[in-house]
């Protein structure tokens, strides 16, 4: 080796000794947060893929949706309908070959699933008890409906009226109400 590659060997080795002592640089700790994020991220995700959704938080979800449904039959004239399956519910229209097609976009009304500790209880549409299929269709007037809806330990009602507007009433837990039986 000549003398001049081994000073630049030389100089280079010293650079790295010197930096080794210096810490780290900002690039560095930026992508070690940007990593420890992602993984926070997908930590949180899991957590909710394996406990479930929250009852409460996806019953307000269905609350705004089915306002939404309405909103979009009375504005569009195009019926709306709410098919309650055993696993969750999707929505669906009537097109122009007069057959019912399900709803994708806007994305609140693909179809959802259930999450863990929330399910149908019952169905009301005009003070009348709806039987499977359970399907609740909004057209130029939105309908009167009760839905009953187990919630973990209780259960809540989806009022909805004529206007429109749906209230989230609570009805009883399951221990009040087995209390109450006894």
């Amino acid at each position: 080796m000549d003398e001049l590659s081994i000073r630049s060997a030389t100089k280079i080795r010293r650079r790295k000794a010197a930096r080794a002592g210096q810490g780290f640089t900002l690039v560095e700790v930026l992508v070690v947060i940007v990593i420890i994020s992602v993984f926070a991220t997908m930590t949180t995700l899991g957590f909710e893929a394996v406990f479930g959704r929250d009852a409460q938080q996806e019953t307000q979800r269905l609350r705004k949706v089915l306002e939404l449904a309405s909103e979009r039959a009375s504005i569009q004239g195009k019926p709306v309908r709410v098919e309650f399956l055993p696993h969750g519910y999707r929505f669906s229209t009537y097109d122009t070959n007069n057959e019912w097609r399900l709803l994708f976009e806007p994305r609140e009304f693909s179809e959802r699933s259930w999450p863990d500790g929330l399910g149908l209880q019952r169905l009301e549409i005009g003070g009348q008890a709806v039987t499977a299929p359970y399907v609740l269709q909004f057209g130029s007037e939105p309908p009167e409906f009760r839905l009953r809806l187990q919630q973990n330990d209780s259960v809540v009602e989806l009022v909805g009226d004529i206007t429109g507007a749906i209230d989230i009433t609570p009805l009883a837990t399951l221990a009040t109400t087995a209390a109450a039986a006894r």
